[in-house]
């Protein structure tokens, strides 16, 4: 069997792996509505967000995933990092989103130039670009905060 004849099999395996990981980890993103407090508690105390599933077999299966990666030393950070980013992601989701995010990379990269020799780079492109764009939106909160604290400031003194 030569590759031309496993490539559609191999693509159509890619797409659909992707495909979920991008489903699930984006679900986040838009199912719940976090509040600025409960965000703030997150980022200042640490404490653990509890996420409302919309059915049950969804909310055991992310209570285990979360449970699982929650024993892990970096999830804490994660948890963080997200938190300051202002994403209302948990720590499965963000590591969904790494793996979806590689896959359709690859994918594309397979389905443009049909060039093998191409994936470790979008591989690598991939897995490299959600800790960079939560960076980006870190710090650009910062920069909004402290392009918002000078006004606020001011209008604290003009009300005394």
């Amino acid at each position: 069997m030569s590759f031309e004849a496993i490539y559609p099999i191999a693509a159509a395996i890619l797409a659909s792996l992707a495909t979920l990981a991008l489903v699930f980890g984006l679900r986040g993103l838009f199912v719940r509505d976090v509040s600025v407090d409960t965000r703030m508690n997150t980022y200042l105390s640490g404490v653990n967000v509890e996420t409302t599933a919309t059915t049950v077999g969804d909310q055991q299966l992310a209570e285990r995933l979360n449970e699982t990666i929650k024993r892990q030393s970096f999830a804490v950070r994660i948890e963080r990092d997200l938190a300051a980013a202002s994403l209302p992601l948990t720590v499965s989701e963000y590591f969904l989103l790494r793996a979806a995010v590689p896959l359709i990379l690859i994918l594309i990269t397979l389905l443009i130039w049909r060039e093998v020799l191409l994936t470790p780079a979008a591989l690598l492109i991939g897995f490299i670009m959600p800790s960079f764009w939560m960076r980006f939106r870190r710090q650009r909160r910062k920069q909004d905060f402290g392009d918002q604290l000078p006004e606020t400031l001011d209008l604290l003194t003009a009300s005394m």
